[in-house]
């Protein structure tokens, strides 16, 4: 199948709590906002491009039993407050007759399917060097514009981080949006617990960096 996703930015930040006890008692709305399990596997490629500070991946991703497989890039972080990338994902669970991403990476349009994307990947230098896996409850905040992902991950020092994102689709929007999420962390009293690193570099820093 062919795919038209265009690219986004995402405007995001993370907050670490020691049990979704204490997460549901800190942010009252959270749990009526947490509405599906996702179970997730993430595996990560290009260290030359991690240094670089942009970040590729392929990721598993199970609801019940539905399994989706996605292709992501995001491009280096330009945020003020918080994490700004810009970003694309391709779901290739069946295949796509040509990849955005991989065009980026590359310099032309391939089509690509789960049984390639290692060796493709490979191909153009970009070789898997981490991988992580773990479960998400995941929601929306319609009223405050914000997607949610509450995130158990053993392999991370932080037992339970949830995410909280807002996108955009320019850059002066994903600029008014960052302000509009650091708003509304303190309107939350959450800045103590604020985590600039995102999950790849809290992953690199526990397998590498200890």
């Amino acid at each position: 199948m062919d795919n038209d996703n265009e690219s986004i930015y995402e405007v995001e930040t993370r907050v670490f709590f020691e049990s979704k006890e204490e997460a549901y008692s800190v942010v009252p709305f959270l749990k009526k906002c947490l509405t599906t399990e996702i179970k997730w596997e993430t595996t990560m490629y290009g260290l030359d491009i991690f240094y670089l500070g942009s970040l590729l991946r392929v990721s598993d991703s199970i609801i019940g039993k539905i399994k989706r497989i996605y292709l992501g890039y995001k491009e280096v972080d330009i945020g003020k407050i918080y994490n700004v990338r810009k970003e694309i994902d391709e779901e290739i669970t069946e295949g796509i007759a040509n990849s955005r991403i991989l065009e980026i990476l590359c310099g032309k349009k391939e089509g690509i399917n789960p049984a390639l994307i290692k060796a493709a990947l490979e191909e153009f230098g970009h070789k898997k060097f981490m991988s992580f896996s773990g479960t998400n409850l995941v929601g929306n905040n319609s009223e405050l514009d914000i997607a949610l992902k509450l995130m158990s991950c053993p392999t991370l020092r932080y037992p339970l981080i949830l995410e909280i994102e807002k996108t955009a689709s320019c850059i002066e929007e994903a600029i008014q949006k960052e302000v509009e999420l650091s708003k509304l962390i303190t309107s939350l009293s959450l800045e103590t617990r604020v985590l600039i690193k995102e999950p790849p570099t809290l992953l690199f820093d526990t397998l590498y960096e200890d």
